[in-house]
């Protein structure tokens, strides 16, 4: 669905970030664009979602932008994620969005399963017929993605020069060779800008295809009503571009 009339200003939005780091680094970018529009955001991630911000070096970001006018929910920090869902049910809020939404993820929604935070929210948003704008991380049989930090073992050296830098202790040396523990790495590139030797880098690009199955699941997804499907953040960020002087009660 294409139909840009359900996307008047919206008082309230729900944000969820699921676990792909595709497209991760810019939708950080337009979530602080709408909150400094005067838009209240609610953050949710899932489990996954959390971990894979905080690898991509903007969970700290997200943090503060959206703490000061919303708020964050943290996919298996708390009880149970029920309570968002209701609010859904209720519609407390005008927009859901779901970016970047990984394969998994529209698979459930697809076939109409709710049991995790993104799929419930969604799943509730639809019965609720709220405009839902989902990012799928896979939209063609080929995607480009961005990759996390990692180490050349060829151009290192093990000069250890990284392992002192990195402020949350997240490379140590193995068999000689720098290693980056990405579930403790905050993509902060200190230790890209201290290797001498050009061994680390972070944000390469990587071409890959897109199975038959999440590509056919991404077609009936196109077919749901209320629900705006965009293939990449420019997209999204026009899809995003409120009329200022609207307002929603």
């Amino acid at each position: 669905m294409n139909d840009d009339s359900v996307l008047g200003r919206p008082k309230r939005i729900l944000w969820i970030i699921t676990g792909s780091g595709s497209h991760m680094r810019c939708v950080a970018n337009i979530i602080c664009e709408i909150v400094e529009a005067s838009i209240r955001v609610d953050l949710g991630f899932t489990g996954a979602g959390y971990e894979v911000a905080r690898m991509y070096g903007v969970h700290a970001k997200l943090l503060d932008c959206v703490a000061s006018a919303g708020e964050i929910y943290l996919e298996g920090w708390s009880k149970s994620f029920w309570p968002l869902v209701g609010r859904v049910a209720m519609r407390y809020y005008h927009l859901v969005v779901l970016a970047p939404a990984t394969s998994n993820t529209v698979a459930k929604i697809v076939h109409g399963i709710a049991d995790s935070l993104a799929s419930a929210v969604a799943n509730q948003a639809l019965k609720a017929n709220i405009p839902l704008i989902i990012l799928p991380s896979d939209v063609a049989e080929v995607n480009v993605t961005e990759l996390p930090c990692r180490v050349d073992r060829d151009k290192c050296t093990g000069c250890g020069v990284c392992v002192e830098v990195c402020p949350v202790s997240a490379i140590s040396l193995y068999e000689g060779k720098a290693r980056i523990n990405l579930l403790a790495c905050i993509g902060c590139e200190k230790c890209v800008h201290s290797c001498s030797f050009g061994a680390i880098s972070c944000w390469d690009k990587v071409s890959y295809r897109t199975s038959m199955i999440d590509l056919a699941n991404l077609e009936k997804l196109k077919g749901f009503k209320r629900v705006v499907v965009v293939r990449n953040c420019e997209e999204l960020r026009n899809k995003l571009r409120f009329d200022r002087s609207e307002n929603r009660s």
